[in-house]
């Protein structure tokens, strides 16, 4: 890999925020560090970068706000995001921010270094676009109906059985089914899980 792609690490936990560092030049990146928002912003204002790799729980990101700055002030650098604590608030709203990967802690070297290979090569990609390719990639691997891949986009959207019943014109109990079958093609145990995995990629990392 080129060490002319940058990538900020952001995590307040140094021991992951090394490890990740490591990795990344161990493969040739430029890698710089911030362990909070405020000090990822001074980086983003000094620095350009390629690739962002941002812990949702760190001081200053707790609800995504920085996150949101950066899409406005920096929409073309694409996010990896890493999370200890999933949760379908933060999985879903990755829909809206430049996010390309919702990785779950711990994460493999493999699969850290397959999601940011993956997303340099992603950049310029409109977001709608690169959900697109998403949802196809996972209606293959998960062989869902076309009503099943409706529901999964929905889902990681955040749309509720109630929301999701409303979009699809079901029952309340029949938007219920449509979810436990994605959670069973999946192999996930939650909703948080399911679309965790949507946006990791997972099954495919090599």
């Amino acid at each position: 890999m080129s060490a002319t792609c940058t990538v900020l690490v952001a995590d307040d936990d140094a021991l992951f925020r090394d490890a990740v560092a490591l990795t990344l030049r161990d493969d040739g990146y430029e890698v710089v560090t911030a362990d909070s928002a405020a000090a990822g912003a001074r980086v983003l204002a000094e620095t350009r970068v390629d690739l962002v790799v941002a812990d949702i729980a760190m001081q200053g990101n707790h609800r995504l706000e920085w996150l949101r700055d950066l899409a406005r002030l920096a929409p073309d650098v694409p996010v990896v995001v890493v999370t200890g604590a999933p949760s379908i608030e933060t999985a879903a709203e990755a829909v809206r921010l430049p996010v390309v990967a919702y990785l779950l802690k711990p994460i493999e070297a493999r699969v850290l270094r397959a999601e940011v290979s993956r997303a340099l090569a992603a950049r310029g990609t409109r977001a709608d676009a690169h959900f697109e390719r998403l949802l196809a990639h996972h209606r293959h691997v998960w062989q869902l109906t076309d009503r099943q891949a409706e529901a999964l986009a929905l889902v990681v959207r955040g749309a509720s059985n109630k929301g999701l019943a409303e979009a699809l014109a079901c029952a309340t109990r029949t938007a219920e089914l449509h979810v436990t079958a994605l959670l069973e093609k999946s192999g996930q145990p939650s909703r948080a899980a399911l679309i965790a995995t949507f946006w990791s990629r997972r099954d495919d990392a090599t």
